[in-house]
């Protein structure tokens, strides 16, 4: 999520020193299975120290995703398999959904592990002519997150006071399929 340098260490038999800048075209991305449940709880284990009643959320939105009422993208490495991101996305309406999560591990981040999730969703939604989605942040976490939403065509539209405890704001990004199209119109366009 965030341009916080990487950290050296060790996932399964992976090495994460000396990250090449094609690291995010080597990744795995896939969707999420049932046997995915173990590893997907682990990498968002720190959600109930942000978020009230984490658990039983996470619980819900991986058995919607096992019922096909949601999607959840996994990144992973290509040699290990080990995951290091992912995406939630869940349909509110016919045309809108929200990202529920997007998180990569920390000492992933900063090598294009978020891009390539958001680019892949960002594919989907044109292909199935989504007109609009939407994802919140608890507002201390908005340098981690805000540059790769905007790079990835999201724009700030509200900001929710004490949503989460008196002085914990939520901001709420919006992708808009239409302001989409209008910011990157094909050259041939007579009107441009």
């Amino acid at each position: 999520m965030s341009a916080v340098a990487p950290t050296c260490g060790q996932i399964g038999e992976e090495n994460t020193c000396g990250l090449r800048k094609g690291f995010a075209n080597a990744l795995v991305l896939r969707p999420y299975v049932p046997s995915d449940r173990v590893q997907v709880t682990e990498l968002l284990q720190f959600l109930p120290l942000l978020y009230p009643n984490a658990d039983a959320w996470l619980d819900g939105r991986l058995a919607d995703v096992e019922r096909g009422n949601a999607r959840c993208t996994l990144a992973t490495l290509p040699n290990s398999g080990a995951l290091i991101g992912l995406t939630i996305e869940t349909p509110k309406i016919a045309t809108s959904l929200k990202l529920s999560t997007i998180f990569v591990r920390e000492r992933y981040r900063g090598h294009g592990a978020g891009g390539a999730l958001l680019r892949r969703a960002r594919r989907r939604w044109i292909a199935d002519r989504v007109q609009s989605v939407h994802v919140t942040v608890d507002a201390g976490r908005r340098h981690l997150i805000e540059p790769l939403l905007r790079s990835t065509d999201f724009d700030l539209i509200a900001i929710e006071r004490d949503r989460y405890a008196n002085g914990r704001d939520e901001l709420v990004f919006r992708w808009n399929a239409i302001n989409r199209q209008i910011h990157h119109r094909p050259a041939h366009l007579p009107f441009q």
